[in-house]
């Protein structure tokens, strides 16, 4: 696939990238340039893979797929604090379907970045439509809500998410010719549907924790637009 030049190239190359990162004063742009060199190499090798008809996956691939993962990290933990270095290494996981290695990014991101609502709910919304888990998604939402209680965006989303829950529910009902339940027409608020009256909006009584305020209590109209506007 490489000629004996183009080795010696790649091995010089990853000597100066290797170099930079050792340095004491690493920047980002020094693991960003890494990567990058990485990432072309590795199209490199698949194109030249395709045009000679090798189909099986080598040993030159994972290595450039190793480097490129193990550059993500040694970023992320120099700057953990950086958000866009975790979005960085979250969108490279995505794009190469990494589902193992996405998990744990999402969860270590979490626990540099709780004040980060985008980093709460992207997680929420990978595990809700790329993993089709609901419950998971509902977990990341309360558990960012307890370090972004204020954040409207966070509120908006979690709604969203409850919504299209239901009607995948009712979408299911109707495949499966099941009846839907009319039984019980009285108006309940949108936290019954997942809290089942253990909120003070549906029991009367102040929630145990005093973590989940109900939806119900928006401050403003405009507010309940905003959320209203945002499933659609």
């Amino acid at each position: 696939i490489l000629n004996e030049g183009q080795i010696k190239k790649v091995v010089k190359q990853r000597e100066q990238h290797e170099y930079r990162l050792r340095r004491r004063t690493t920047l980002k742009s020094d693991f960003l340039a890494c990567i990058e060199y990485e990432k072309k190499l590795l199209d490199y090798i698949r194109i030249q893979k395709r045009k000679l008809g090798i189909k099986k996956k080598g040993v030159i691939d994972s290595g450039c797929e190793q480097r490129i993962s193990f550059a993500y990290d040694r970023m992320c933990k120099r700057f953990q604090g950086d958000s866009q270095c975790w979005f960085a290494w979250i969108s490279h996981c995505k794009d190469s379907k990494s589902d193992k290695t996405l998990s744990k990014v999402y969860g270590r991101a979490l626990q540099m970045l709780p004040r980060n609502p985008q980093m709460w709910i992207s997680a929420a919304d990978w595990e809700f439509t790329s993993n089709g888990n609901p419950q998971a998604a509902r977990t990341l939402f309360q558990r960012g809500l307890r370090f972004n209680r204020t954040d409207k965006a966070m509120w908006i989303h979690y709604f969203k998410m409850e919504i299209l829950y239901v009607v995948k529910l009712a979408e299911r009902r109707k495949i499966l010719g099941l009846t839907m339940p009319h039984e019980n027409k009285k108006r309940i608020c949108f936290s019954q549907i997942h809290c089942r009256g253990r909120h003070s909006c549906c029991s009367g009584e102040p929630p145990a924790n005093g973590l989940h305020t109900c939806p119900t209590l928006m401050p403003s109209a405009n507010f309940a637009v905003l959320c209203v506007s945002g499933c659609r």
